[in-house]
C-alpha cells in the first residue's frame, strides 16, 4: 500500500497559510496587468492591484448616509517579492462625495498595489467598519 504523504501535504498547508498571512508585502501580478480591485481580509478592505499597466484613478465615492474616514495605503514591489511601503492617505468623505486618488503607471516586472482599510464612520471613529459597505471604488 502506498502511504498517502499526509506529512508533506500538511507542511505544504501550513507553508501556504504562513504566506497568505503576509501577502500585503509579496504582490501577486495581476492576470492581464490592468488595474482590478477586490476585497480582502473577510471583506473589511480593497486591494487594488496592477502590472505593467498605465496610470490611471480610483474614484473613491461614500455611498453611506454619514461621513466615512478611511486609510488608503502604497505599496510597489516587483511582481512576486517584498513589497515597499510608499506612504498613508487619511481621507474623510462626507455623505455622497468623492475623493479620486492617482494610480502612477506600474513597469514589466513591477506590481502597484492601493489597500483601502481602515474604514470607520464619523458617528464612531474609534470602530472600523467593512470598508465596501459604504464605499464605491470606479477605476477612471
Amino acid at each position: 500500500m502506498k502511504k498517502s504523504g499526509f506529512l508533506s501535504r500538511s507542511l505544504a498547508c501550513v507553508g501556504l497559510t504562513f504566506a497568505s498571512m503576509f501577502n500585503f508585502v509579496l504582490a501577486a501580478p495581476v492576470p492581464d496587468g490592468a488595474t482590478k480591485c477586490k476585497t480582502r481580509e473577510n471583506g473589511a478592505q480593497y486591494r487594488c492591484a496592477k502590472d505593467n499597466y498605465q496610470a490611471d484613478t480610483l474614484q473613491i465615492i461614500n455611498v453611506s448616509g454619514e461621513k466615512v474616514w478611511f486609510d488608503a495605503d502604497k505599496w510597489v514591489s516587483f511582481c512576486g517579492r517584498s513589497g515597499h511601503f510608499l506612504g498613508k492617505d487619511i481621507v474623510a468623505l462626507d455623505p455622497g462625495k468623492s475623493k479620486e486618488i492617482s494610480f502612477p503607471s506600474a513597469a514589466n516586472g513591477e506590481c502597484r498595489e492601493i489597500f483601502i482599510m481602515n474604514c470607520r464612520k464619523d458617528s464612531a471613529t474609534d470602530k472600523a467598519i467593512a470598508c465596501p459597505e459604504s464605499l464605491k471604488i470606479v477605476i477612471k
